[in-house]
């Protein structure tokens, strides 16, 4: 003899299933779109590397000519070439394919957009919002020590010939180090803080005009830094001497390449950045 249960489901019981699996669902895309906000995907860290090796190639050639001319001119004096001189010299070295220093160029700015590109994509996808002091706290961890590296290497490529290779002074690298971090700080942050202070003043502007302006007082940092690796012993009189003689040509040669490099150089890699997360549906 076979017995039947009676199977009776309660009418209010059905919504509350209904209910109960769309919380699980809602839990579930909660915590998917919780992990997608807290990491950086491998794709969006190729993009932006492949975004600042693509800017840092373009803009390293001109800025690696006001660079080297600049240093030649503070390790010569009065005896150096005009800047013009050293500029075409070198211009036609470059149609033969020289150009002494390139590489060292593209490697501190492609470090140094890399890590700006990676910040930026992780505040992105985090919080939504500007990185802020952050991205110069970043950029200045990789850009200051590249710099150091570099301007080490250009002072004996490009410095006083009488003058053997030697280290750094210490003095020497505490000026590097606060150059970068204003160059940084003008470069990365300050724009974002004008453009919003004075709505007039549109994001691209404040991109070109804060690290152009800010050469009037780095320049004098940076001729003193290289003049003290140039002559150790030189009396303050004589370094002011040679401050004077060069803080015109100077200042307008870091307003060109500072131009190039976080004016020019920053939109390029932005727009490029910008393509290629479109393409790659980031």
């Amino acid at each position: 003899m076979q017995c039947t249960l009676p199977l009776t489901v309660s009418v209010d019981a059905v919504p509350r299933l209904h209910h109960h699996r769309h919380e699980a669902e809602a839990k579930s895309l909660s915590s998917s779109s919780t992990f997608k906000a807290t990491t950086l995907s491998p794709l969006q860290a190729i993009c932006d590397l492949t975004a600042a090796v693509i800017a840092a190639s373009v803009l390293s050639i001109p800025v690696t000519i006001f660079d080297t001319s600049i240093i030649e001119g503070i390790a010569g004096g009065g005896r150096a070439p005009s800047l013009s001189q050293r500029l075409w010299r070198k211009v036609r070295l470059m149609r033969h394919g020289v150009l002494r220093g390139y590489p060292h160029m593209v490697a501190v700015y492609t470090s140094t957009y890399a890590v700006a590109n990676w910040t930026q994509s992780y505040y992105d996808v985090t919080t939504g919002q500007s990185p802020g002091v952050m991205k110069a706290l970043t950029t200045t961890a990789i850009n200051a020590p590249a710099c150091m590296w570099k301007d080490a290497h250009y002072a004996r490529m490009f410095g006083s010939g009488a003058a053997p290779a030697r280290p750094f002074p210490v003095l020497s690298l505490s000026l590097f180090l606060v150059r970068d971090l204003l160059s940084m700080y003008f470069s990365f942050s300050l724009p974002t803080v004008v453009a919003q202070a004075i709505p007039s003043i549109s994001p691209n502007v404040a991109t070109v005009l804060c690290p152009v302006t800010s050469q009037l007082v780095i320049s004098v940092i940076h001729i003193y830094a290289f003049d003290v690796y140039n002559r150790p012993s030189a009396p303050a009189a004589s370094r002011a001497l040679v401050i004077r003689q060069r803080y015109q040509e100077t200042v307008g040669v870091r307003m060109c390449r500072v131009l190039v490099a976080y004016g020019m150089g920053s939109l390029l890699n932005t727009h490029v950045r910008a393509d290629l997360h479109t393409r790659a549906f980031l």
